[in-house]
């Protein structure tokens, strides 16, 4: 049965309160654009109260006059704090503390993203059309420099679009509107053990959809994500693929630990490996953006096996940085 069958709705003309959460990292310029675009939203049904939460992840309070400035030009209340302890796990369960149990919805967005403005509007209707839980959206690419169409194509070929109201087993918190009262079932929803590896975000949703709670698509709640010129190459989409596909199994190996789930994770991985050496061979003759695809799937293959025995890469770990504890992250899976 459905957990919040009963659970308030967005009904028109009912008061409804939704903090809007972003954990940000030393991103002053991104997260003042992302702000920006947060005080131009709209809305074709009734507005709902907002208030803003930042969390900073940078112990310095870097983005602290970066949020001093918006005050002055956006009408929503805003609420800053700082999360001194490395890691977006800990940055994200601070600010669902300081959003509070006096709303209705949590919506998540990240620091390098640009909301369109209709975006949280239409997070709000699919999740009355479809009765859902948890709503989330689509992150569109924008480079901060043009780069190749190879490069381009690797970034688009993992990032997967649904119809509207599709239901899907897992979200992400890049842009994602969350039921507040599906939050007492989880006292800590951001596990800490997926801090240097990523996934703390598709651990927590993956959990909520495996206690029953309804994850929908919303095509149209866009946000325009900014990719950065250290990301527009191909290692580090490389690199990317096989950090995920590790810590895809190990949050998979975390919550279904039998062995009929870690054969079927075998034959995925191995599929997606075979998949990837496909591509490599007709990349040959098609071109260096079938080369990169290839080389991505047989990267996330790998990655799945190496995480079905215990190994991470720790994509998150500054450079000459050593962790007091593995709970640093900065990006969702």
């Amino acid at each position: 049965m459905h957990p919040n069958l009963e659970a308030p709705l967005f009904n028109v003309g009912s008061p409804i309160r939704i903090a809007l959460c972003i954990v940000t990292y030393r991103r002053q310029e991104s997260l003042a654009r992302l702000l920006r675009s947060l005080g131009l939203l709209r809305f074709d049904v009734d507005q709902p109260e907002i208030r803003v939460i930042v969390v900073d992840n940078d112990a310095s309070g870097s983005a602290g006059n970066v949020v001093e400035d918006f005050r002055k030009e956006c009408a929503w209340p805003i609420l800053y704090d700082i999360e001194p302890a490395r890691g977006i796990a800990q940055a994200r369960n601070r600010a669902i503390q300081l959003a509070g149990n006096d709303l209705n919805w949590i919506a998540f967005v990240d620091d390098d993203e640009e909301v369109e403005p209709f975006w949280l509007n239409n997070l709000m209707q699919a999740q009355r059309k479809f009765c859902a839980d948890v709503v989330v959206g689509p992150k569109l690419m924008r480079f901060d420099a043009t780069p190749p169409h190879w490069i381009e194509h690797g970034h688009s070929s993992y990032r997967k679009r649904y119809p509207s109201g599709k239901a899907i087993p897992v979200a992400n918190t890049g842009n994602v509107l969350i039921r507040n009262s599906l939050l007492k079932d989880f006292p800590t929803p951001f596990n800490l053990r997926f801090g240097l590896i990523g996934g703390s975000d598709r651990h927590f949703f993956q959990r909520v959809h495996m206690a029953g709670y309804r994850i929908v698509w919303a095509n149209d709640a866009i946000v325009h994500e900014w990719i950065p010129a250290s990301r527009a190459k191909a290692r580090w989409l490389i690199k990317r693929r096989f950090r995920v596909g590790s810590s895809v199994s190990l949050i998979e190996r975390d919550l279904t630990p039998t062995f009929a789930a870690l054969i079927k994770r075998i034959v995925k991985a191995l599929g997606s490996m075979g998949i990837g050496i496909s591509l490599l061979l007709g990349g040959i003759f098609r071109g260096r953006h079938v080369l990169l695809k290839g080389t991505m799937w047989f990267a996330y293959g790998s990655g799945m096996i190496a995480g079905l025995f215990g190994f991470s890469y720790r994509e998150y770990l500054s450079a000459g940085e050593t962790p007091k504890a593995e709970n640093q992250e900065h990006d969702s899976a």
